[in-house]
This record gives structure tokens, sequence and C-alpha cells, in this order.
């Protein structure tokens, strides 16, 4: 699903997850939400879509300005739990802080295989949270 290039923003975007969290039979795989202005508040919806979202295995959330705050709400409604395997977070603010929150959900994530998290600002103590993430995940790649 590519939506970009509009301006749906914070309703239009929670609107359209509510709705498809609502109906777990839609057959989407993969999300395009490249500078989409996806902020906590629909990083939120989505999570929610995400752990019910049965064929859904790819997101590109890159040029979002998500921040550690973009990343927790992820996190926290459960995006990692689903059918996932490969999310792109490139140029997204993302600090140690926003690692150390994504790092026990890639950790426990049962399906995730890819993780782009690179041209953020990780330093080292993100990059390690995140290696450490994927230590003994055979064949995951890691991008930092």
């Amino acid at each position: 699903m590519d939506l970009r290039y509009n301006k749906l923003g914070e309703e239009g975007w929670c609107a359209i997850f509510d709705a498809l969290g609502d109906n777990p039979q839609n057959k989407i795989s993969k999300w395009d939400l490249y500078y989409q202005g996806i902020n906590p508040t629909i990083a939120k919806s989505l999570a929610a879509y995400m752990t019910v979202a049965t064929s859904l295995t790819s997101v590109d959330l890159s040029a979002n300005g998500l921040g550690p705050a973009g990343v927790k709400a992820l996190v926290d409604g459960g995006a990692f739990t689903g059918s996932l395997t490969s999310i792109l977070l490139e140029y997204n603010d993302l600090d140690a802080e926003a690692a150390n929150a994504l790092a026990p959900a890639i950790a426990s994530s049962p399906s995730l295989t890819e993780l782009n998290a690179g041209m953020n600002v990780l330093g080292s103590e993100g990059k390690a949270a995140l290696q450490e993430a994927v230590r003994g995940k055979e064949g995951f790649e890691l991008l930092i």
C-alpha cells in the first residue's frame, strides 16, 4: 500500500489504521509510509493495526521524525508481535533512548528479520543495544 504524497494528517492516518485494525482479514502485506508525518499518535494506531494484520510483513517508516516517543508508541502498541519481517526506520531522529526501547521488542519478535535504523543518531550505546538484540538471530539484517 503506497499512499505517499498526500495530506491525510493525524486524523486521516488514524482513521485508516483504526478501520484496518477492525478488519484483520485485509491482505495488505507492505506499507510505504515514507515521509508521511507519522507522529507518536499515528504510530499508536499503526501499532494496534499491526498486531492484528496477519499478512503485513513490511513497513517503511523512513523520514517521519518519529524520535523516541514514536518508537515507544510502536513498541508499547505491540507493533513487533505480529507477522512483521522488515521495518525501515531511517531518518527518524532515533537516539540511544529509542534504540533501548526498540531492543527488547526486536529481541522477542517472532518474525522480524530486517531492521534498517541507519541515518539516525543512535550513538555507540544505541548501536550496541540493537546489536545485542539481534545476537543469535541467524540471518537477521541490521543496518545501523
